[in-house]
């Protein structure tokens, strides 16, 4: 019992240092260059892109699509309704094995980043406070940034990224508490989140992904 106090108590530490210390610093890096990746892809993604440096030295990079394609869908709830299920939205890579917004392990690699809504039924409930998510694709697996795979469908290619049946999933958040575009920010629940300007074919979208943290199961 002391233990798990001790333990309890420590880990509550690390966060209040974590909180105080800020989520980290964003730098401009150049253009994606992964010789290894589809010729499509990276075509499709902004002439330069993002690497976020965490609090605890984890290293993020980030490419976001050179033109998002928008739309207005039906999910009234949806913190971002301009994007379309399965829409292409750029590129993630990881340099150690991340977790996932679930907690399920996500290998050290390059992925696409698709956006889903959670369904509206009661295996998702209280799962985030919003529906909106990246569903992660390895990048060799994608079908293309131009394809629009179903929702069956892209649940199957986003679970090569966990080698189980569940996707790998990232939570996308409101952009109030972002200083500015790009920047990382924390959000009310704690989570270290990425906030940067797409571009669209009707103008800027300003996006937000928790890049680091788990929701409570």
């Amino acid at each position: 019992m002391f233990r798990k106090i001790l333990v309890a108590i420590s880990f509550m530490l690390f966060a209040t240092l974590a909180l105080a210390a800020g989520p980290g610093k964003v730098e401009q890096t150049a253009a994606f260059s992964d010789a290894s990746a589809p010729a499509n892809i990276t075509a499709a993604l902004a002439p330069q892109g993002y690497r976020l440096t965490l609090y605890d030295g984890t290293v993020v990079d980030v490419w976001l699509r050179n033109s998002i394609p928008v739309v207005k869908q039906a999910n009234s709830a949806a913190v971002y309704p301009e994007l379309a299920p399965s829409t292409f939205v750029g590129v993630i890579s990881f340099r150690t094995q991340r977790s996932d917004f679930r907690g399920l392990p996500v290998k050290a690699g390059t992925y696409t980043m698709r956006y889903e809504a959670l369904p509206e039924d009661g295996n998702h409930m209280g799962v985030a406070a919003q529906p909106d998510f990246v569903l992660l694709v390895p990048i060799g697996a994608d079908p293309g940034p131009d394809a629009k795979p179903s929702t069956a469908e892209l649940l199957k290619l986003s679970a090569k990224a966990t080698g189980i049946s569940h996707p790998a999933s990232f939570s996308m958040v409101p952009i109030e508490g972002a200083s500015g575009f790009p920047s990382l920010f924390y959000t009310s629940e704690g989570f270290a989140a990425f906030a940067a300007e797409a571009t669209t074919q009707s103008g800027k979208l300003p996006l937000a992904l928790v890049v680091k943290g788990v929701a409570q199961q």
